[in-house]
């Protein structure tokens, strides 16, 4: 397990309802930011701040 996401909420994909750990989530490095996608849909749940803060 990656050290940052270590008990780190579970989320859940407002687009499919995909829910799992936070670190189940695809992370995606754009331009020094990096953005959460959902494993499922691939919707993108935005960056990590603003996905965690509507963790489920």
């Amino acid at each position: 397990m990656h050290e940052e996401s270590a008990g780190l909420p579970s989320l859940q994909c407002p687009a499919c309802g995909w829910s799992g750990a936070a670190e189940d989530f695809d992370q995606v490095r754009v331009a020094g930011t990096v953005l959460i996608h959902c494993p499922c849909c691939d919707a993108n749940l935005g960056d990590r701040d603003h996905a965690l803060a509507h963790a489920a």
